[in-house]
């Protein structure tokens, strides 16, 4: 059909140097270089329209590639693309068929509304699944924080076990190497302690683990890494009898039930529970004041209404959770969560998730400025989680009156998960501390920011070479800690 209009692939238009060639010939006015991010499966092999004159006919093996040049986006006054960003590219029929401004303009505005997402879309569960600490490092560190909490529910759930099957979920659980290092803290502490007691009944008992996260996790990916780690825990343990132990994926929201009821004895959680289940509600209502600028998380400088958003929302989440796992636990059955949280009661005192926030929100206005993200994608823009303090998640468990707090504490550990010194005040590189903060931050905000700007990995990968070069900045004038709690909670009745 001539003039038909069809988005074919994604990408970054860069503005050219007068003379630049495309085939050995001039780009003419109004064309620019593009750097495509992706192009449909069905487009690969497409012939492009040469951008010449009229009378020009295209280049006879011109296909869609990496690096081609087609026209920048048109523009309207229904509807002003910022500049330097190339969202689609045109097919068309007809070499000779050229289509109108307001044609273009209208596919455009099409397009662009057929993209639009909202705050809750971004908490899809294909985009929220990983979308928390990965660094393996990282996780590392809390693990051996938390290995003696751990160590002492399993056991007091094991040695408390009624039947031969003893549950262990794990929540949360991504789709990294982690969530088996979990499984392996659990296998030991029942090895030991099954050899302690020795008792004749515990040494016929079946471990069943369940690792949840929400569908769009890699679960695949664990059950191949499961194979080799199966391997390595028989030849570790060579010569001992481990507990017959079977592993289980378990797609949903921790914010809904997952199991039936008085059948988990052990729940576990890491790096999890900061996220909100959705975007604080009325958020999308209030409009950024001038005080709060382009903040995407809370500040110092936020609205009173802005932090009572987030904290309605922790409130809500966290005693949903707490009344969720209640129901589906044994009677005393144990539960250990580990999240990322604040030193500080004053939730405005700006602890360390202010700044790094903060930060990563400076990047984007310096995007902004460059015309490579749109002003009002920002504007509507807040990081779904929240950070309580120790007083808040106490406040919480005991409010519900369903668990026992067996263990509360907090504990911090450099922003950068390669920086082992503790004692020193000081970051004895900052450039590649920033550098490591900046992956670490990438890998929980990626997906989240792509989705909501509408960008690919040439501006991500500007945007975190941005935040890199800040955190690297503030990293010279204050060494920076995550706050993390561990509280260990035991069924109440």
């Amino acid at each position: 059909m001539l003039g038909r209009v069809r988005t074919v692939a994604y990408g970054l238009a860069k503005p050219l140097v007068e003379g630049t060639l495309f085939l050995d010939k001039p780009i003419p006015k109004g064309y620019a270089m593009v750097h495509l991010d992706s192009v449909k499966c069905d487009y690969h092999k497409s012939k492009l329209d040469y951008p010449g004159d009229e009378a020009e006919s295209p280049p006879k093996k011109s296909t869609l590639s990496q690096h081609d040049a087609l026209p920048k986006r048109p523009t309207s006054s229904q509807q002003q693309a910022p500049p330097k960003m190339q969202y689609s590219t045109e097919l068309q029929a007809t070499p000779k068929r050229k289509l109108t401004s307001s044609q273009k303009a209208a596919a455009e505005r099409e397009f662009l509304e057929s993209a639009e997402i909202t705050m809750e879309q971004l908490l899809d569960e294909s985009k929220i699944a990983t979308a928390k600490p990965t660094s393996k490092r990282f996780v590392e560190k809390a693990m051996v924080e938390m290995k003696l909490v751990l160590e002492k529910a399993t056991r007091e759930a094991y040695t408390n076990l009624r039947f031969r099957t003893m549950v262990v979920a794990d929540v949360g659980c991504s789709s990294g190497p982690n969530t088996l290092q979990f499984i392996s803290e659990v296998i030991d502490a029942i090895t030991h302690h099954r050899d302690e007691l020795n008792c004749q009944r515990h040494y016929h008992v079946q471990l069943q683990f369940f690792l949840n996260d929400l569908p769009g996790n890699d679960f695949n990916n664990l059950f191949r890494l499961l194979a080799q780690f199966k391997k390595s825990k028989a030849k570790h343990h060579e010569g001992e009898m481990l507990p017959p132990y079977y592993v289980s994926g378990l797609p949903g929201s921790f914010y809904t039930r997952l199991f039936p009821s008085r059948t988990v004895h052990l729940f576990h959680s890491l790096f999890c529970l900061h996220w909100r289940s959705q975007a604080p509600e009325g958020l999308e209502s209030i409009r950024k004041t001038s005080q709060d600028g382009g903040d995407i998380y809370i500040t110092r400088a936020s609205s009173l209404s802005v932090v009572k958003l987030y904290q309605s929302q922790f409130k809500k989440d966290f005693s949903l959770f707490l009344r969720l796992r209640y129901e589906e636990l044994v009677f005393g059955g144990q539960m250990v969560l580990t999240l990322i949280g604040r030193k500080n009661r004053d939730v405005l005192s700006g602890d360390s998730n202010h700044h790094i926030y903060g930060l990563l929100a400076q990047s984007l206005q310096s995007l902004v400025d460059e015309g490579l993200l749109q002003k009002k994608k920002l504007e509507s823009f807040y990081v779904p989680l929240y950070s309580p303090s120790v007083g808040e998640v106490e406040d919480e468990v005991k409010q519900s009156g369903l668990f026992d707090i067996n263990h509360l504490q907090l504990f911090e550990v450099n922003w950068d998960p390669y920086d082992d010194d503790s004692v020193s005040n000081s970051v004895h590189d900052s450039v590649k501390s920033g550098a490591n903060v900046s992956k670490c931050i990438r890998a929980v905000m990626e997906s989240l920011v792509a989705s909501h700007f509408g960008i690919g990995d040439a501006v991500l990968d500007m945007l975190f070479a941005e935040y890199a070069s800040r955190v690297a900045k503030h990293l010279t004038v204050e060494k920076s800690k995550y706050a993390i709690i561990v509280i260990s909670l035991k069924k109440a009745f």
